[in-house]
């Protein structure tokens, strides 16, 4: 399942249309501004993406540890029922200038072209 944000966010057509499309196991959650690849597996796990599988960009840089800072901030936990609803979508990031934030930087080695210690992705038939 995919969520989507509005269609000019993402990086390329491709990655739009097929956010927008559904049926693959590419997610992106809106409040953490995060990219991941689902496993096929009875676990909820996901691989999360720096890059663009399909026009090579650097996505945004995610924030999920600014969501839970901000939190902190409020002295609320996530699943506070006094949560106001801006924390539930992307809308506590864009009033807080976090749009126009690129990615962080990649490790060396993936700066280079070379693997990533630790992170492979095994795509099986």
């Amino acid at each position: 399942m995919s969520e989507t944000a509005p269609p000019d966010d993402h990086c390329c057509d491709e990655l739009r249309a097929l956010l927008r499309r559904g049926g693959l196991a590419l997610h992106y959650d809106e409040r953490f501004r995060s990219y991941g690849i689902l496993y096929l597996s009875d676990a909820p796990l996901e691989q999360k993406i720096r890059f663009c599988p399909w026009c090579g960009a650097r996505l945004p840089r995610e924030l999920r540890g600014a969501w839970f800072d901000l939190l902190d901030e409020m002295g609320l936990a996530p699943d506070d029922p006094n949560l106001p609803a801006e924390m539930l979508s992307d809308a506590w990031w864009r009033r807080r200038g976090h749009a126009s934030e690129s990615g962080d930087d990649p490790p060396q080695e993936a700066a280079r072209g070379g693997a990533i210690p630790g992170k492979r992705l095994i795509f099986r038939r």
